[in-house]
């Protein structure tokens, strides 16, 4: 297995095992787009024979449960979209056996865990007994936190250790789990069909409520939100006003069609002009009175957010997450927290990593101020810095490893919010006393020195090599 840089995309790269070049799956992959595999093409390079699948901005499985959890609607996507790529495979003549189910061959957009599959012809592969190790895998990346997840997997996990299951079952299983947010595309398409719109929200985390109204899950949390609850969008409040200034003129034509059907041609041309004048200044009074409220109310919302309770503020910041019996968190962006052993997650407080990791944070790093390089330099501990040289980006402090940089808010120890940042786009490691940093297969790429690296590539990284994470430049300290 190799990774490939070119141009703006990203390889996986595998020795090609079926001994003919124009067999029927292999002009079919090379020729279709279907959904829920990954791209395939045929290289001959020399002698030798490869396939390319494109991994651009995905991220494979095993690498975003590697410091985490995985959450009860994750692992239902997941089933679901095995279930609907399998659906397409069928549609194409194509066989499951060929499907690659480790961990580290099956891609997911991180966003949405839009789930793709590595198809490989020729691949001597067990479906059935690939399905229950990789539910085996799951069930020990469980979120033990959360008892429905731990259901549901262990309940997936008892369904592959029965003779002669099919996917099928694994699906039923997900939908007697109590899964409203997204049922599995393929079968209602067979019922009937799902409009294209509603079928892409379902994979996109939106939810239906019995009224029929839709709100978002912006993220996997697991935590069900109330039926027929939701906030009014800015959206929802701007067609209110588009519906106001719409509803003026109508009035204002009405009002004057009344005086003329009362007064006739003579009222409305001596009352007509008031009347309208009228009316224009009560609109005008009206929207000042609602922009005032609109004011009012995002004063106050930006008082409450300020006057947070340090309680509050913590949960508002940590993501909380055990790492075996080790008890490690993740505190979003700024990374993991260490607990002790066994000790109730609920309980998990905001602090640093404990002196003997080897590097006594100041408490400077983890408010979120600035750091001073000189201050970074002159500890001994072994903190780094990613020093932007960018005067409108912020330094990256480095207080621990692994640490993972990114614009996917809560998959990433430090997210830097920028559109040509790859949602996991660097990783930076420690052994012992040398420091790499790897390319976690990002769109625009990493250059340490001037070097790109490719796809996955990692190399040393050393005090004042300069870094640039897309087109952004740092020094590393």
């Amino acid at each position: 297995m190799n990774y490939k840089r070119e141009m703006r995309h990203n390889y996986l790269i595998l020795e090609a095992m079926e001994d003919n070049p124009e067999s029927f799956e292999v002009r079919m992959l090379a020729g279709n787009v279907i959904e829920g595999l990954l791209r395939f093409r045929l290289k001959q390079e020399d002698r030798n024979r490869y396939y390319y699948y494109e991994i651009t901005s995905k991220q494979p499985l095993s690498r975003l449960l590697e410091f985490r959890e995985i959450r009860r609607d994750e692992l239902r996507q997941l089933i679901f979209g095995i279930g609907e790529a399998l659906g397409w495979i069928e549609n194409y003549l194509l066989q499951e056996s060929h499907v690659l189910l480790e961990p580290e061959y099956i891609y997911i957009e991180p966003e949405t865990f839009h789930v793709w599959l590595c198809y490989v012809p020729g691949y001597p592969g067990d479906f059935p007994a690939a399905m229950g190790r990789l539910l085996h895998y799951l069930l020990k990346k469980a979120d033990h936190r959360d008892n429905d997840t731990v259901v549901l997997a262990y309940r997936l996990y008892q369904e592959s250790q029965k003779d002669y299951y099919g996917i099928d079952d694994l699906l039923r299983v997900a939908r007697e789990s109590g899964m409203e947010a997204a049922p599995y595309a393929g079968e209602l398409k067979k019922e009937g069909g799902m409009p294209e719109e509603k079928e892409s929200a379902a994979y996109a985390g939106i939810q239906e409520d019995k009224e029929g109204e839709l709100y978002s899950r912006p993220d996997f949390s697991g935590d069900e939100i109330p039926s027929g609850i939701c906030s009014i969008s800015p959206e929802k409040k701007r067609v209110g006003w588009k519906r106001m200034l719409l509803l003026f003129p109508v009035i204002l034509l009405i009002s004057q069609a009344g005086l003329w059907f009362f007064r006739g041609k003579e009222g409305l041309l001596r009352y007509g002009i008031l009347l309208g004048a009228a009316e224009t200044a009560a609109a005008l009074c009206a929207l000042l009175v609602f922009a005032g409220i609109s004011v009012y109310e995002q004063r106050k919302d930006r008082e409450e957010k300020t006057q947070l309770q340090p309680e509050e503020m913590q949960w508002s910041m940590v993501f909380a997450k055990e790492e075996d019996e080790k008890g490690v968190g993740n505190t979003g962006n700024l990374g993991n927290c260490p607990r002790e052993p066994g000790e109730d997650a609920g309980s998990a407080e905001f602090c640093p990593p404990p002196s003997d990791a080897g590097f006594p944070v100041s408490d400077a790093v983890f408010a979120g101020n600035t750091v001073l390089l000189s201050e970074l330099q002159g500890d001994k501990s072994g903190n780094h810095i990613l020093k932007s040289l960018d005067p409108f980006v912020a330094d990256i402090p480095i207080p621990y490893f692994p640490f993972l940089i990114g614009k996917q808010e809560g998959i990433v120890d430090y997210v830097l919010p920028k559109d040509t940042v790859s949602r996991l786009h660097l990783r930076i490691d420690q052994d012992e006393n040398t420091c790499s940093i790897t390319d976690l297969n990002s769109s625009n790429g990493t250059k340490v020195k001037e070097h790109l690296l490719n796809a996955n590539e990692s190399c040393e990284l050393n005090s004042g090599d300069k870094v640039i994470i897309a087109d952004i430049s740092f020094v590393f300290y």
